[in-house]
């Protein structure tokens, strides 16, 4: 086994045999939307699903698949219109006057933006812990 070389970023180690071969397979699209059932089904990601099916093996080195909450990255969405609606209003009216908006009409977008953020994590599985 050779020796792990210290990387200068943070992230995963590398591993020992990575997997940079590919296998580039065509299905029919009732094929695809079996497999991404099971795939998700059993937690993971397509590739890794297939692989581990046609090795006999479980998956490895799989992240697991986020369970994505679809309503709340509909109201992330429609408030993030709403915002863009706003911050255009105010480049229209700072264009036309030539005054930049001021920093207490700022900090209620800033707060969207954060609301926002904050409930993208959430909906991706990754919470401020």
């Amino acid at each position: 086994m050779s020796e792990k070389r210290p990387v200068p970023w943070k992230g995963r180690p590398r591993a020992d045999d990575p997997r940079n071969a590919w296998i580039h397979v065509r299905c029919t699209q009732s094929e695809y939307a079996t497999l991404s059932a099971a795939a998700e089904r059993a937690g993971v990601w397509l590739g890794p699903y297939v692989l581990a099916q046609a090795l006999g093996a479980p998956p490895r080195r799989s992240r697991p698949r986020p369970d994505v909450n679809m309503a709340m990255l509909a109201r992330v969405l429609a408030a993030l219109g709403m915002m863009g609606g706003n911050i255009n209003q105010m480049a229209k009216r700072a264009n036309e006057s030539g005054n930049l908006p001021a920093q207490e009409q700022l900090k209620p977008l800033q707060d969207a933006t954060w609301q926002m953020r904050d409930a993208l994590m959430e909906a991706l599985g990754r919470g401020d812990d």
